[in-house]
């Protein structure tokens, strides 16, 4: 499990850099204010799918995609009966779906870039 978790970290500390890289190559070449804000761009991704995985650990949004789904099987099933439903009840939803998805590797990556970003901003002025 360790091993795996370290394998995570790194492909994501890679995947992070080769953005960054991307990224400033794509805006005009290296210089430190492309690299300062291709990370601080980058980072900010990471953030946002760090938030997103944080409210769906949380089960912000459950009932909703529970709801979305349950509407679905009402439209597309003709003579809908709750006796068959294939979604089910509510607390049986709850109790299948349990987020396990990483959530702190985005959280940290985000947070390193960002405070990369901020430090480069500084020093190229």
């Amino acid at each position: 499990m360790i091993i795996r978790e370290k394998k995570s970290w790194l492909r994501h500390i890679i995947i992070a850099t080769l953005a960054v890289i991307g990224l400033s190559k794509i805006s005009g070449g290296f210089s430190d204010r492309t690299i300062a804000d291709s990370s601080a761009v980058i980072g900010l991704v990471y953030l946002i799918i760090g938030l997103f995985r944080i409210v769906n650990k949380l089960h912000f949004f459950d009932s909703f995609k529970f709801g979305v789904k349950k509407l679905w099987e009402i439209i597309i099933t003709q003579n809908y009966a709750k006796s068959r439903s294939k979604v089910g009840e509510y607390t049986d939803y709850l109790n299948d779906h349990n987020y396990e998805k990483p959530v702190i590797i985005f959280i940290v990556i985000a947070i390193a870039l960002i405070f990369i970003s901020s430090v480069l901003a500084v020093i190229s002025k």
